[in-house]
Order: C-alpha cells, then structure tokens, then sequence
C-alpha cells in the first residue's frame, strides 16, 4: 500500500497556528494578499505561503521587522498573535509617525525613541478600532492644519462608512524601498469618482490620485509608486504640551476644492457636500458615522 503523506512538521502546533490566525487577520482586515505584503516587505511570498501551510513556525525577524516596518499601526507582537488589549487602564493614544511631504523614511513608524503618548480624549470604540496619533510637519498639508497638530487616525481597515468628500486621510507612497507619509483631502470628480488630493499650499507637492473603487486601504500602482490609504482622520488637536490636558477641536470646513473629471469622462460637476458627521463607537471595534 502506498504511505500517506505526512502533515507538514509544524500544521498542528500551538504557536504556529496562533501565528497564522493573526497574520491572516491583518491581511483580511486591510484587503491584502501574501503576494502584496511580500512586495510591499520586499520579502519572498515562499516565507508567508509556508507559515500558512505548517511548513514553517514563524516568519523570521528581519521578515517580521520588514512587514511591521511597511504595514501601518502593525507591530510584530500583533504579528505573532500577541496584542494586547485595547481596554486597558492607560488612555493615552501614542504617536507613532509624522506627516510630512518630500521627507522620505526606511519605515513608517517613528523610532521608538521618537514616539510619545499623550491623553488624547479618544472613545471606547476609537480604540477597540487601533486609533493611532500622527504629528503633522511642514510641508505638506498647510492648507488644512498647522504644524505640530495631532491627527488621531483610524486604519482605514476599521473606518466603517465609505470614504466621500472632504474626508482627510493618511496616505503612504513607497517608492524604491523608500516611505513618504502625508495627508490628503478626498475629492469627488464625476458620477461616483473619488480622488485624493494633496493639501499643500506648494503645488509641486500636491499629487492627485483616483481612489479605486471600493478601496479600502489596498496598495494600488501609480506613476510615483505604490500608494495607499493608511488611515482616516478621526480628529485632531492644536499644538500641545504632553503635561497639559488636549482640547479636541472641531473640524474645519473643508476648503472648496473643482471636481476633477477622468480624461473623456465627460463635463466635471460641483463635488458634493455633506453636513458635520457624528460618530459613535460600535460594540465591534470599528468607528461608525452617522450624517445628519
């Protein structure tokens, strides 16, 4: 009789399969595939498709330091199944990357050395859903905020409503390697097209993208790169000192922008405009809006 085929040396074991739930889970959350976290990690998929079959135990360091380099708000505790819970006793909200256009970086994420904490008033849901803080530097979105505001992001996995004008977003380009973190308006064009555009007062740092539809966070290719939408602002804060209390601060009107019309697409139209949301925070950990 002909043996059967023996299961992969680690199919069944604790740790190994504790890693491969948490690995799939951030890809499901963010829509990716092993094929884009190998590009965007430049890491070979053979290392991610082994982990998923048994073949392996774990990803390696230098792989696990690459994906939570590239994947924002992505620590490689999480990635090996290890996050702790959002409820705890601590409140504070950490800062863990800048914004700022032209600057380009090896990663994301702060040095650790670099991040702090602070008191941000954030909701129960804001963080069962991952809120993250984002200091804004010039240049780059002097049209909307002033340097050193704080942006309290949500990924943009976790931001439940579709995205529609005037909303503000983190947005990732990586090109050669390289990272540049900024923060973009979107803008309607015509029918239902959505766009990303820069927020600058210095136009040769404005770029503007058409958002794939249903786009929820995905790389997609552009001319510059790979591009994608990290994170939505929630809220933000004027300068502050880490030992004062923040106020939050209401967001501004968003500043009237033209439609932008896809080449033959046909007339452009005035980009539609909605009313403040509200938000309140779902049992499930992700951000809701209700538009009154």
């Amino acid at each position: 009789m002909p043996e059967e085929a023996e299961d992969p040396p680690y199919s069944n074991d604790p740790d190994a399969i504790r890693r491969r739930k948490a690995l799939k889970s951030i890809m499901i959350e963010r829509d990716l595939s092993a094929a884009d976290i190998a590009r965007l990690g430049n890491i070979k998929a053979n290392s991610i498709y082994n982990l998923f079959s048994g073949r392996s135990k774990s990803l390696s360091t230098s792989t696990l330091e690459r994906l939570a380099a590239v994947i924002p708000g992505v620590t490689i505790a999480e990635l090996q199944g290890s996050k702790t819970s959002a409820t705890g006793d601590d409140p504070g909200i950490e800062i863990v990357a800048e914004a700022q256009a032209a600057i380009w970086r090896d990663r994301f994420e702060l040095p650790r050395d670099r991040r702090e904490k602070v008191a941000l008033p954030a909701t129960e849901g804001e963080r069962l859903a991952g809120a993250f803080g984002v200091r804004v530097r010039r240049p780059g979105a002097e049209q909307v905020f002033e340097d050193g505001t704080i942006l309290m992001c949500i990924p943009s996995s976790k931001w439940e409503p579709p995205l529609a004008p005037g909303d503000r977003v983190l947005v990732q380009l990586t090109q050669n390697g390289r990272i540049e973190v900024t923060v973009h308006q979107v803008v309607g064009g015509t029918g239902d097209e959505l766009f990303l555009k820069g927020t600058s007062s210095d136009p040769r740092l404005n770029e503007t993208h058409r958002i794939p539809d249903g786009n929820r966070g995905k790389p997609w290719t552009v001319q510059s790169g790979r591009i994608s939408i990290v994170g939505v602002v929630a809220a933000f804060f004027s300068r502050l000192s880490t030992a004062a209390a923040p106020e939050r601060v209401q967001a501004l009107p968003a500043p009237k922008q033209p439609a932008l019309a896809a080449p033959d697409a046909g007339p452009a139209r005035e980009p539609r405009t909605k009313k403040p949301p509200t938000r309140k925070a779902s049992g499930a950990g992700k951000v809701k809006r209700t538009r009154g």
